[in-house]
C-alpha cells in the first residue's frame, strides 16, 4: 500500500463528507447498493452475466472494476462486482469502486489503489461516528459497521491515532458527517 501525504488523506475525506452528503447516509450500516442507487451508479454482478462476459469480467477483476459506459444522449457509471467474495468484502468493494468514481480516477495505479481504499474505509466506518457510537476495538467495528475484521482492525488502529491527534476537535467535513448522523438518531428517538 502506498503512503499518500496528508494533505491527500484530508482531500479524500472531504469527498467522503460530499459522498455521505449526496447519498443522504444517516444511519450505520447502511446498505451500499442503495447508495449507489442514490448516486446514479448501476452495480451488475458477475453471475448475473452470461458464462462469456462474466469470463471478461473476471479476466478485469477477481473482484471488481467500474466504467463510464457512454451511451449517445448521456453517460452512466456501471460497477460490476463478484457476489462470491463474501458479504462484508462486496460492501467494502464496491466502496472502493465508488472511490474511484468520486476520486476521478482515471489510471488504476498504486496510488489511486491506495486512495480508493482509504475512501471506502473511512467511508464504511467514519471516525466521527465510531466515537459517536463509543467503539473500543476491532469487534465494535465489526459489529457497528458491518465489515470484516480485517478492515476493522485497521481502522481501529487510525482510529485510535484520530482520538490521540485531536480527533475530539472535529473538523469541518466530519461536523457534516456527524450532524446526519445526529438527525436521524433525533428523527428516529
Amino acid at each position: 500500500m502506498v503512503r499518500l501525504k496528508r494533505s491527500r488523506y484530508e482531500e479524500i475525506k472531504k469527498v467522503v463528507a460530499d459522498t455521505i452528503e449526496d447519498a443522504d447516509i444517516r444511519i450505520y450500516p447502511y446498505d451500499v447498493f442503495e447508495v449507489a442507487r442514490s448516486l446514479e451508479i448501476k452495480l451488475i454482478s458477475y453471475q448475473s452475466l452470461s458464462q462469456k462476459k462474466r469470463e471478461a469480467c473476471f479476466s478485469e477483476s477477481e473482484d471488481a472494476f467500474s466504467i463510464l459506459i457512454d451511451f449517445r444522449n448521456h453517460a452512466e457509471w456501471h460497477i460490476y462486482y463478484n457476489e462470491d467474495i463474501g458479504h462484508c468484502r462486496v460492501r467494502f468493494t464496491i466502496m472502493h469502486e465508488i472511490g474511484h468514481i468520486m476520486l476521478d480516477h482515471e489510471d488504476g495505479n498504486e496510488v489511486e489503489e491506495s486512495e480508493a481504499n482509504f475512501f471506502s474505509k473511512h467511508i464504511l466506518a467514519p471516525p466521527c461516528i465510531m466515537h459517536e457510537v463509543g467503539v473500543e476495538d476491532y469487534v465494535d467495528v465489526v459489529n457497528e459497521f458491518d465489515v470484516s475484521q480485517e478492515m476493522a482492525t485497521y481502522q481501529i488502529e487510525y482510529y485510535d491515532n484520530w482520538v490521540q491527534y485531536g480527533g475530539k476537535y472535529y473538523t469541518e467535513y466530519e461536523l457534516r458527517i456527524l450532524n446526519l448522523y445526529q438527525k436521524e438518531r433525533s428523527a428516529s428517538a
